[in-house]
């Protein structure tokens, strides 16, 4: 057998995780003809197809999902170990931290962390963030509920206050203090929920204020879009107060709403490489 070359293995991962070659090419600096090279060649060499096509699409054979899911993990863990390894050589240029969260908190937070190698930001829900911490294709995750695992650590980063916010031009001259805390106006104007069903503070307030009939005009699981939203007068919402708002916007605090906890998770081998503590 011919010997491996593992910018193979490489590009490979990098396609299957980016499912177009326009992307793999980008993010590995070589030509896109380069990417089909490799992965024909990885196939030629280890003897099997890890792709068919469908349309214009390349999707993984029963083989090629489990020779990922394989190497997948290991690849990462080598990366890993040579950034360490120049990481304790001195070199800590080389050393690259992935982050994943919500875009939103992620924005918040860059201008904070205190590194001296590549910071990688990369946008994730919740979930998604936690299953990733898990599977190594990130070294720290930020996300507002602890998980119920116990194969990572969480720590609790920080806490945010929610306040109500609404553009001045659906007040109509009123007092946000108290239409905020009125069943009538709360009911009529409608409402900007981070989600669709159950929306998180909006619940809690309309059953703390007995509204029993809400007008939820648009749901999107991101604040900054949200907060647009309600500088159009589209809506009111209760929402972090960390989060930006146009200067149309009147807030008033929310004691009622329990502050949001926001918890920094990472493996437990990685504060023996960098203080994680000492980042933030």
């Amino acid at each position: 057998m011919t010997p491996f070359n593992p910018a193979l293995l490489q590009t490979f991962i990098t396609f299957v995780e980016s499912k177009n070659i326009t992307e793999t090419a980008e993010k590995l600096y070589i030509s896109q003809p380069a990417v089909t090279v490799h992965l024909q060649q990885l196939e030629h060499h280890i003897q099997q197809k890890l792709f068919i096509t469908q349309g214009r699409r390349k999707v993984l054979t029963q083989f090629g999902k489990i020779f990922y899911q394989s190497v997948s993990g290991s690849w990462r863990d080598l990366q890993k170990s040579i950034e360490v390894a120049h990481w304790q050589a001195g070199d800590k240029s080389q050393f690259h931290l992935r982050i994943g969260g919500r875009q939103e908190i992620l924005s918040l937070l860059a201008p904070k962390i205190n590194f001296e190698g590549h910071v990688e930001f990369i946008p994730l829900s919740g979930k998604t963030a936690v299953d990733a911490i898990l599977e190594r294709r990130i070294d720290l995750a930020i996300v507002q509920n602890r998980p119920d695992t116990t194969d990572v650590v969480a720590k609790k980063l920080f806490s945010n206050s929610v306040v109500f916010a609404v553009s001045k031009s659906l007040l109509k001259g009123l007092s946000l203090k108290s239409q905020m805390k009125n069943s009538e106006w709360l009911k009529a104007t409608p409402s900007l929920g981070y989600k669709k069903h159950q929306p998180p503070f909006l619940t809690e307030w309309w059953k703390e204020h007995k509204v029993d009939s809400i007008s939820l005009k648009f749901a999107c699981e991101d604040w900054n879009v949200i907060a647009e939203l309600i500088a159009q007068g589209r809506g009111y919402s209760l929402i972090p107060e960390d989060i930006p708002l146009a200067k149309n916007v009147e807030i008033e605090s929310a004691p009622a709403i329990k502050p949001i906890d926001f918890y920094l998770l990472y493996q437990k081998d990685l504060n023996k490489i960098l203080d994680v503590g000492a980042l933030f």
